[in-house]
């Protein structure tokens, strides 16, 4: 009863209970494998990126998903040990064509880092695409809404990648 009113109700219902420290259940179920890797246009210059590694980093007191997408192998012992060193990848550094997805605990992506022919992008405008991280894998697509221009050169690129994710060593988390 409220001010004089008599109010019922039924309620029914089949799900979890969520506490404070649940996570919504993502579902990626049945669906296509997604191939890894892209293109990036920088310029008048195209590179066909192949090479697809996903990996999770600390960034201040949070863990963040990366997928690095680059036109050869990188080093993943270099890779492994700076993970293992300090549960960053500050000890590497790739020169060669390749872009950078972090991607958050609530599967958005914040940001892109380009390196290509000497240039360095970093940005979190126009940035699209749809991720989930589900079961130690994860799958998206990314590209740019519109090109960004850097030093008069126009850039863009579209990946795809669907792959597991290399967790950080346990003492590291």
């Amino acid at each position: 009863e409220f001010f004089e009113r008599t109010y019922t109700w039924k309620i029914s219902f089949d799900t979890p209970v969520l506490t404070k420290e649940s996570k919504p259940a993502k579902v990626a179920q049945n669906l296509p494998k997604l191939e890894n890797g892209g293109q990036l246009t920088f310029g008048d210059g195209e590179w066909k990126l192949a090479h697809v590694v996903a990996y999770e980093v600390r960034q201040f007191d949070e863990i963040v998903t990366k997928v690095l997408v680059s036109e050869k192998p990188i080093n993943m012992a270099k890779l492994k040990a700076s993970l293992a060193k300090d549960g960053t990848d500050n000890g590497i550094f790739e020169l060669q064509p390749n872009i950078t997805l972090d991607i958050d605990d609530n599967d958005s992506l914040n940001r892109v880092s380009i390196w290509v022919d000497g240039a360095s992008v970093s940005s979190n405008a126009d940035l699209d695409g749809d991720v989930v991280i589900n079961d130690g894998r994860v799958r998206g697509t990314a590209k740019l809404s519109e090109p960004g221009t850097v030093s008069d050169k126009t850039y863009n690129f579209n990946v795809s990648f669907d792959l597991e994710v290399m967790r950080l060593p346990r003492e590291k988390r």
